[in-house]
């Protein structure tokens, strides 16, 4: 079985702060490495380097987000071990990389948490601690591009909670598809309707799609029933 010769260690940290969490271990054959959040797959916003043996896990401007537990589970043909846990603990206090993040306001260098909503993981996307009142951008999550908004606002109890993620901007891979359709239908108009329809249903079910892969399939759909009659309403549901 697997020979953990390196579980990763507690860290406490503040906010802002890249922290590197590595695991070690030997086994005949070498070990897999796999890591875990919380006893859960680690999210994708979460940058892992895993080879026989060896694992590493970045966590690239670190926000209360972080906070909780890490280990790695080392697997072989025989069996599966699991590393000691290391706590992560990063403080609410924030170090403002401007290169990095784009906010109309500088974040506060200090604990203070009054008036700011705090710093989160959500959507596999990384939310830095953020003023009541102002907007953050940040990269669209793994396997597509683009940069999503996020605002901080105020409850109706005065108390500043983060708003719906914005993700308009972020478009996966089937976007550029889904214009080729619109424009096949530009060429060929109804004679293409079905064509697109199907393509369209098969390349959006079961999909994680992002703001602008709907707004692109929005638009497709539209011109879709400007250009047939043939198309019923369920359909375009």
């Amino acid at each position: 079985s697997p020979n953990i010769t390196q579980s990763p260690l507690s860290i406490t940290a503040s906010a802002g702060l890249d922290i590197i969490l590595e695991c070690r271990a030997t086994g005949d054959p070498i070990p897999s490495v796999q890591w875990l959040n919380n006893g859960e797959s680690v999210a994708p916003v979460y940058d892992v380097i895993s080879r026989p043996g060896y694992g590493r896990l970045f966590m690239k401007y670190s926000n209360t987000g972080d906070n909780g537990t890490f280990q790695c589970q080392f697997i072989n043909m025989k069996t599966s071990v699991l590393s000691e846990i290391a706590n992560v603990n990063v403080n609410v206090g924030y170090h403002q990389f401007k290169n990095e993040l784009k906010l109309n306001k500088p974040l506060s260098l200090d604990g203070n948490t009054t008036g700011f909503c705090l710093g989160e993981i959500s959507n596999d996307m990384r939310w830095p601690k953020t003023y009541n009142g102002y907007t953050v951008t940040g990269p669209c999550p793994q396997f597509s591009k683009g940069n999503a908004t996020r605002s901080c606002k105020l409850n109706i109890n005065g108390n500043p909670i983060w708003a719906a993620i914005d993700t308009t901007n972020c478009e996966s891979s089937i976007h550029f598809t889904i214009s080729a359709l619109s424009q096949q239908l530009d060429k060929e108009g109804e004679n293409a309707s079905e064509i697109v329809l199907n393509t369209l249903t098969s390349i959006t079910a079961n999909r994680k799609l992002f703001g602008g892969d709907i707004i692109a399939a929005v638009s497709t759909l539209t011109k879709l029933n400007q250009v047939t009659n043939d198309i019923s309403p369920s359909q375009l549901d």
